[in-house]
């Protein structure tokens, strides 16, 4: 007797599949470019981060120059968790020969820490930096956004870098541990993944990143030439992703001041708006705690820097001027710019 074949696959049995039909984009990418003109220019990461309660954190797997063709060749991993007002974790220097990339995958293990793409929509990730531990699993819960590939917003006509929004939200389940005390996450989470070559000092850029369980939202905005060249925003709303159009982006409001460790200048407070036919998004955004991490080019050159900040976001999402949803709560922001100051973390 012949047995009933079932010819219905498992989600689970198609994503398996998947992981390995073809390579994914969100990869290591650092062999597409090794072709030994700019490869000490390379960098690539991949940023994650969650928020539940008063408490909110951020995860990084850095990767610098990866064939060593500079000082600056090294991975770094960075982790920090915001709770009950006080700031955890730190950043650590890895080795490039204690790093193992995938170039299909996502995957990565540096050190002993690891990001383990289970299946193209599922991340476990492993760690622990200074008094910051995590044993945490993503599963993604809205579709992943192509910001941009390939794009210049240097000086120069190779540089070309990619930003792909992974997982715009996801559900964060697992451990982080603070001191040794272990504290269980059912929490909200992102990720996305920067890549290319390009020149540390002529790129800037600002970004800004808030989900709730009804709304997720994402901005990003790229400076070339020391101004203002393209923005980018992205909201998914009741299984609907609005794609913003750039040249609406209006900044409503923008509060200045220093940063409390180093005196850098950055914004304090920024509000903008952007539309896209019938809906219009009002976020504001405030930092809270922040890192300000550099990258030392040469002694006669100011550091670029980004602040890798947790803020505090307001807004609101209408449709036909009407409001259909307001958020706020904790959420993430970064603002890049150069300094001759020394930072908390120099690459």
């Amino acid at each position: 007797m012949n047995p009933v074949r079932n010819d219905k696959m498992t989600k689970q049995e198609i994503d398996t599949i998947s992981k390995y039909a073809a390579p994914h984009k969100d990869r290591w990418h650092y062999l597409d470019f090794r072709d030994g003109k700019h490869d000490g220019q390379y960098m690539e990461w991949k940023y994650l981060n969650f928020t539940e309660g008063d408490m909110a954190g951020y995860i990084i797997y850095y990767a610098l120059d990866p064939e060593h063709k500079t000082a600056l060749g090294s991975g770094w991993l960075v982790a920090r968790v915001l709770l009950g007002g006080k700031f955890y974790g730190g950043a650590v220097k890895i080795p490039m020969d204690k790093i193992q990339f995938d170039t299909h995958t996502a995957s990565v293990k540096m050190g002993n820490a690891e990001l383990n793409e289970k299946t193209p929509h599922n991340y476990s990730i492993t760690g622990s930096v200074a008094d910051v531990s995590w044993n945490l699993e993503y599963l993604q819960s809205t579709p992943t956004i192509d910001a941009y590939s390939d794009r210049n917003f240097g000086i120069l006509s190779w540089e070309k870098v990619s930003w792909m929004v992974k997982m715009p939200r996801a559900r964060v389940t697992g451990t982080i541990s603070i001191n040794g005390a272990p504290i269980q996450l059912n929490a909200l989470g992102y990720s996305d993944t920067n890549w290319g070559e390009a020149l540390p000092f002529s790129t800037r850029w600002e970004w800004a990143q808030f989900n709730d369980e009804n709304i997720s939202v994402v901005f990003g905005a790229m400076y070339r030439w020391g101004r203002l060249y393209k923005t980018y925003a992205y909201a998914e709303i009741n299984h609907d992703v609005v794609d913003f159009d750039g040249k609406t982006f209006k900044i409503l409001e923008r509060e200045w001041g220093t940063e409390a460790i180093t005196g850098i200048k950055m914004p304090t407070k920024t509000r903008f708006e952007m539309k896209k036919g019938p809906y219009t998004l009002d976020c504001a955004y405030a930092p809270v705690r922040m890192d300000t991490i550099s990258m030392k080019i040469s002694p006669l050159l100011p550091r670029p820097c980004v602040a890798e900040q947790i803020s505090r976001f307001t807004g609101t999402l209408k449709k036909n001027g009407k409001i259909v949803h307001s958020f706020s709560g904790h959420g993430f922001s970064e603002y890049s710019t150069k300094t001759w100051k020394k930072t908390a973390v120099t690459f």
